[in-house]
């Protein structure tokens, strides 16, 4: 549950709307019957996980510092934020969505259906869990359009 105004900004900026922070949160805590008449159980460790797209391993992928990714319409920077800024600039287009550190789920929230995406993540290793995710759920290859030695952190 959000409490104050500060709580709602940052909700904004992880591409989740609120309502669907609400039901993760009654997935987590709600408890299912498992069939024995015994009682009721809460949700497993493995199906929370599953249920909120975490995923532990290896991605599919091997991102580096400088690439970009063609994600469906949208667009993926393995870059600094801050410092990469000359690669990621120039992807953004008029009623565009710049979108720093997206999560692996970003490119099925409501916002990334209604707008192209310039999502910039610094971790290789979370832009090739991106990719992956992208690959599984979509069905699509994701597409290295370019590598850039300037997009490397100094």
């Amino acid at each position: 549950m959000l409490h104050d105004l500060g709580e709602a900004q940052m909700l904004d900026l992880t591409g989740y709307e609120a309502d669907d922070l609400a039901a993760l949160e009654d997935a987590l805590t709600a408890e299912t019957d498992d069939g024995d008449g015994a009682g009721e159980a809460p949700l497993d460790k493995g199906d929370a996980l599953r249920l909120a797209g975490v995923t532990v391993g290896e991605p599919d992928y091997d991102t580096d510092t400088g690439q970009v990714w063609s994600v469906g319409r949208h667009v993926l920077v393995v870059a600094d934020v801050h410092k990469g800024w000359p690669l990621w600039t120039p992807l953004l287009g008029e009623g565009d969505l710049f979108w720093p550190y997206p999560t692996m789920l970003a490119p099925w929230t409501d916002k990334a259906d209604a707008h192209r995406v310039v999502m910039v993540q610094p971790l290789p290793y979370l832009a090739g869990w991106l990719l992956t995710k992208w690959k599984r759920i979509s069905g699509e290859e994701p597409v290295l359009v370019s590598t850039s030695a300037s997009g490397r952190a100094a």
